[in-house]
């Protein structure tokens, strides 16, 4: 018997015990050559060395290193994914040297330690409790929008643009598969990538992670989980492989309007490396309001290899997505953005729309108890810094938003840095202009938002308030208010019936402030929409009606990946049973099995079969057996 517990030992003993034990039994799993670190010694509670605030790893010595709290600052020794941090390293170290390798650049390290933490403790915030007082943010965050090479210092902030790679890649993969497969695909690309390559700057591991998921040893041909990995690397500024065989798509995303009586069209070009592409295989896909899926076939267009299809009119105040889906006579097949469905464009069709391009005369900029000295909100083309955007929200050619002062000018007398013109000493007010939306019975306002608090020497202790008046600014209901930042261009929308009942006078109050010492605050807004319904709301039920015949619908979306809806109907009370089969007439998986009344349904099918396996990219069948009655219908699963 081994006791082991207050008696005898510090919490932080125990805690760099357990969680180091994790961190070593997550690398032996994942390879179980990988005993190089056997054993690792930790030292807790030190007073010395880089304390307070800090842990490290000794390089060649096989040493972990943790602190002892402070006045200001926790003890790394009780934080589990500071304590994979640090054990990080020595995977880094002990991997690069059975490799002949030395240790990479320090981003690398950095970054790469984080990665490791991220993983095992399914959390994008690295040390959690570092700040006392404070347990919603960490030190470090790999869900940002950190770009490669402008946002890269070199150390421990430059290596979040890595660990976000792999932080993107990874949620991407779970949207899409079992966690067990998400899971075994994130992690052995991101290792295996890393012993095969051992690279020594960021781009490099990139192109190691796809290598490490290639399956044939070309990758101008793609890779398994290519378009997951590339949209990781593309919301960070590294370059995908390019793809030189099979279907290229190449289109431009339509942008919000207030026009939508003419209808859209959307114009691709598209073309196959390996065969013409399948003119019967052109296709958009598009909803209205979050609805079912309808396909439009795309025809040529003026221009070779140019096609193109017409989105119908619409009512105004309606929320488009849409996707386009293309095939050769190969069967390769290609959707733009490359996650769709799971990922799709998407616009607006306002009563109001703002894009800030076009003058701001009924914007106004401060309000009574403002104090801040620099930061003030201004409406221009933003230079971008570690906290604040390059881009505007808006698609091209539009540039301007708003932002909390331009990097530029007498307040950045030492050039463009991250703290040129942040929110300092006070806070500093940007109100929207009044829309009239009395007589509406639904409205909503839409805006796009930026906004970070998380460098400096005091993170994270910033306030970004966004409030709604629906009288026109006489008294305000709060929205937003939080001090979690979000570097990158999201979207919010404001129900404005939810909020106040029925819609009045209403006008936004979006407020950044720095009250807290030492902290950068930058945040920028734009793309206002506002989304107004008139009339009753309560339409009837259709697919609550009794339907007159048995139906089995086309299932929506069709090609799809990762899943799909199926629709039937039952006329009266039946036992059913509804079946996948592939084209071997072999039963994939059963999605209904059981008596159901009479009335309308929807199945979803996620793509596995019956062993939770992801079924291969091909054509199926799906029939309904209900009573005597057998209806069959075919389907495609993409790549």
């Amino acid at each position: 018997t081994l006791t082991f517990d207050g008696s005898n030992s510090r919490q932080d003993e125990r805690d760099v015990f357990q969680h180091g034990n994790i961190v070593r039994d997550f690398m032996f799993d994942l390879d179980n050559t990988f005993t190089n670190l056997d054993p690792t010694t930790a030292h807790v509670g030190r007073t010395d060395g880089f304390c307070p605030g800090n842990a490290w790893w000794n390089l060649g010595q096989q040493t972990m290193n943790f602190c002892e709290g402070s006045s200001q600052y926790g003890n790394t020794g009780e934080m589990g994914n500071v304590i994979y941090h640090e054990y990080g390293h020595g995977i880094t170290e002990k991997s690069y040297q059975r490799n002949g390798a030395p240790y990479p650049s320090t981003d690398v390290g950095e970054g790469n330690s984080d990665v490791v933490a991220n993983f095992i403790d399914r959390n994008s915030i690295i040390g959690l409790g570092f700040f006392l007082n404070n347990c919603t943010s960490g030190i470090r965050d790999a869900d940002n929008n950190l770009q490669w090479p402008q946002d890269n210092d070199g150390g421990h902030f430059g290596g979040q643009i890595i660990a976000g790679f792999h932080w993107d890649a990874w949620q991407s993969l779970l949207g899409t598969y079992s966690q067990e497969v998400a899971d075994s695909v994130a992690w052995n690309t991101w290792h295996y990538g890393r012993e095969a390559g051992t690279p020594s700057n960021q781009p490099a591991q990139v192109l190691w992670t796809f290598m490490a998921d290639d399956d044939d040893g070309d990758l101008t041909n793609g890779t398994p989980n290519y378009d997951h990995f590339c949209l990781g690397a593309s919301n960070h500024g590294f370059e995908c492989p390019e793809i030189l065989s099979g279907v290229v798509i190449s289109h431009t995303p339509l942008g919000h309007t207030t026009n939508g009586g003419l209808g859209f069209d959307v114009v691709a070009t598209i073309t196959s490396t390996e065969s013409s592409v399948d003119t019967s295989q052109l296709l958009v896909w598009y909803r209205v309001d979050g609805g079912s899926y309808a396909s439009i076939l795309m025809t040529s267009a003026l221009l070779p290899d140019q096609y193109t299809a017409h989105i119908p009119a619409q009512s105004q105040d309606g929320e488009l997505d849409y996707y386009i889906f293309a095939a050769d006579m190969s069967g390769n097949t290609r959707t733009h953005p490359p996650l769709a469905p799971s990922e799709v464009h998407s616009f607006d069709v306002a009563s109001v729309y703002d894009d800030l391009e076009s003058g701001t005369s009924d914007w106004t900029i401060g309000a009574p108890g403002d104090n801040a000295t620099t930061g003030i909100w201004e409406n221009v083309d933003p230079i971008g810094t570690q906290a604040q955007p390059e881009d505007d929200s808006t698609t091209d050619p539009g540039v301007l938003c708003f932002v909390t002062g331009q990097c530029s000018g007498p307040n950045c007398p030492s050039g463009c840095d991250l703290g040129c013109n942040d929110v300092d000493n006070g806070t500093t007010t940007l109100l929207s202009p009044v829309y009239n939306l009395t007589g509406a019975s639904q409205a909503k306002v839409k805006y796009d938002r930026w906004y970070s608090n998380n460098t400096g020497a005091d993170p994270n202790n910033d306030n970004w308030v966004v409030d709604v008046s629906n009288d026109g600014g006489s008294s305000w209901t709060n929205f937003e208010n939080t001090t979690v930042s979000n570097a990158s261009w999201t979207t919010f929308s404001v129900d404005i019936a939810a909020l106040f009942g029925s819609p009045g006078m209403v006008q936004l109050r979006f407020r950044a402030s720095d009250l807290a010492s030492g902290s950068l605050v930058e945040a920028a807004v734009d793309e206002i929409r506002v989304l107004r319904q008139d009339g009753a709301t309560d339409a009837p039920d259709l697919a609550a009606a009794t339907p007159l015949k048995l139906a089995l619908e086309q299932n929506q979306p069709n090609p799809f990946r990762p899943e799909t809806r199926i629709s039937y109907a039952l006329p009266s009370r039946s036992e059913v049973e509804l079946t996948v089969y592939n084209v071997g007439g072999q039963a994939v998986r059963t999605l209904v099995n059981g008596v159901k009344p009479a009335g309308h349904y929807d199945v979803r099918w996620d793509g596995r079969d019956s062993a939770g396996q992801r079924v291969s990219a091909g054509v199926y069948f799906y029939r309904l057996e209900a009573g005597a009655e057998t209806m069959t219908k075919k389907m495609t699963v993409l790549k």
